[in-house]
């Protein structure tokens, strides 16, 4: 008689995956929907205030949950859309530990931060939601051993910036003790956490999916990336120029704008190059890379002095 238990067991396995990311998309689509709809809560604070609501703790809410709930889930599943060999060297288990942890700890940041904004429940699930996001990063930098191509070096390097992003809310929790919290200090640590967040952990996890979707013909992923992930740690030097630092400190965040204009551009050029073999909407490509060389030359533009001051006048 055949033995049909190890093609069930298979097959029983898929469907189980398949089911996880259906859900996992649609709490990211719902957590999109509630992101959008608390941002038009803030607009309407110009026009009307809730007594009982604090603007400033719901802005902390809508961050937190932002990162928690909609963004760190959606690259997840992105990441294990686009790399399909990870779903057999990550277990299942694991996967819905993380997103679970991730949504739940999204909701108590939701339902805390408005109320009694930087507090030790609403900390402690923004902990939570820190410690899931580095085991994400640990397991996908597992998952990645002894596999070498321009792909995943992107996801690699946005890994790193993943765990290093981590200090700048660690640094914080001694400077609120010491009473440093309204010194340039504790507002550079918040940057620092932010800046290797969208420029570093976000950015490269969605470069990853990019360089994946063209291939091993793309001709200037290595370029592109050695420049990318070079400048993005002197990058953040571009967040603390409102302290007027020393001249060099200028000189040296010019550089890596400069550095990561550079290497968009060679990105550019392999995607042109490949334009045959998109398999993204043509629109999402024109309008995201529009976006990303605007920021680079933003980030360029804001490398000078006179532009500091015009950007931090009140």
């Amino acid at each position: 008689m055949q033995n049909f238990s190890i093609p069930y067991k298979r097959l029983t396995a898929e469907g189980d995956y398949l089911s996880w990311k259906k859900n996992l998309a649609h709490w990211c689509f719902f957590n999109f929907f509630l992101v959008a709809l608390l941002g038009l809560g803030l607009r309407s604070f110009s026009v009307f205030s809730v007594p009982f609501l604090n603007y400033k703790f719901l802005i902390h809410a809508h961050s937190h949950f932002a990162f928690g709930g909609w963004i760190l889930p959606a690259i997840l599943l992105m990441i294990v859309k686009y790399f399909p060999e990870f779903t057999n060297r990550i277990g299942l288990q694991q996967l819905r530990l993380v997103s679970g942890s991730l949504i739940l700890s999204a909701y108590g940041m939701l339902l805390s931060f408005p109320f009694v904004g930087y507090a030790p429940v609403s900390i402690a699930f923004s902990t939570i939601s820190m410690i899931a996001a580095i085991y994400m990063g640990v397991l996908l930098w597992k998952a990645m051993k002894g596999v070498k191509s321009v792909s995943y070096n992107f996801l690699r390097a946005g890994i790193i910036f993943l765990a290093l992003s981590s200090l700048g809310p660690m640094a914080t929790a001694p400077l609120i003790a010491t009473g440093n919290n309204i010194s340039p200090l504790y507002s550079n640590a918040i940057y620092f956490y932010l800046h290797f967040q969208y420029n570093g952990w976000f950015t490269f996890a969605i470069l990853a999916v990019l360089y994946r979707l063209l291939g091993s013909e793309a001709k200037y992923g290595k370029i592109s990336f050695w420049l990318l992930a070079g400048a993005c740690g002197p990058a953040y030097l571009l967040s603390i120029l409102w302290v007027k630092p020393p001249d060099y400190i200028f000189i040296i965040a010019f550089i890596a704008a400069v550095a990561q204009l550079v290497g968009v551009v060679f990105l550019l050029i392999d995607l042109f190059r490949m334009k045959g073999k998109w398999q993204i909407s043509k629109l999402i490509i024109y309008v995201a890379m529009t976006v990303f060389v605007m920021i680079n030359l933003i980030q360029i533009a804001s490398a000078f002095p006179e532009v500091v001051d015009i950007a931090t006048a009140r």
